[in-house]
């Protein structure tokens, strides 16, 4: 299966663009469409998503409290809310990437329900800060799908069909897009060639 791959960023910083470029670099060495997406600035994402009527939901990580986003994380959820609906309009899946992707492998993307996890960032690291916070997101049970984690970790490169798309596209509570995209709504499984598919670099984020 070969699909559109949209690649989120920020044209008006250097660095984003500069990353977004070796995403793309990376993809077509292996032969992977792409199209640059503008995301969401930070200083407008807040009222942009009042305005849609958007508002804060619970964070699974924090046992269910509140837990109030940043300008930044809200910034991220809106620009791949977007995606979503263009997802939605195609009626076909697409791919969804961050501009610090880097993809490493042709995807060869096997059937999938709703959402496919194309990367698997430092939450499986030991060393990391937060890995043992994060281990409270693993699926014990294997359910919904394959993916190791009851969401992504981290939604620097997923695919999603319409199907799930039209799901997300109804919830107005607000996560972090990484936590939103979760087994409990949707059937997610792991690329079956984890971690060598795509890499992702939380230090590179801007």
């Amino acid at each position: 299966m070969s699909l559109q791959a949209y690649i989120i960023h920020n044209s008006e910083n250097p660095k984003s663009v500069e990353l977004a470029e070796r995403c793309e670099v990376s993809c077509r060495a292996v032969g992977q469409p792409t199209m640059r997406v503008q995301g969401v600035e930070k200083s407008r994402a807040a009222q942009m998503a009042a305005a849609g009527g958007f508002y804060f939901g619970f964070d699974y990580v924090e046992n269910q409290a509140m837990r109030p986003l940043r300008e930044s994380q809200i910034a991220v959820f809106l620009a791949h809310r977007a995606l979503w609906e263009v997802c939605d309009q195609l009626d076909e899946p697409i791919v969804v990437m961050e501009h610090d992707a880097t993809l490493r492998a042709p995807l060869d993307l096997p059937h999938f329900r709703h959402v496919l996890n194309l990367q698997r960032t430092t939450w499986d690291d030991p060393t990391f800060r937060y890995h043992t916070k994060m281990q409270a997101l693993v699926d014990a049970k294997r359910s919904y799908g394959t993916a190791k984690y009851i969401c992504l970790p981290g939604a620097a490169a997923y695919a999603i069909t319409p199907e799930a798309a039209r799901i997300l596209l109804r919830i107005r509570p607000m996560l972090p897009a990484d936590l939103f995209v979760n087994k409990y709504l949707l059937e997610i499984d792991d690329h079956p060639r984890l971690p060598a598919t795509v890499s992702h670099d939380f230090s590179l984020n801007v």
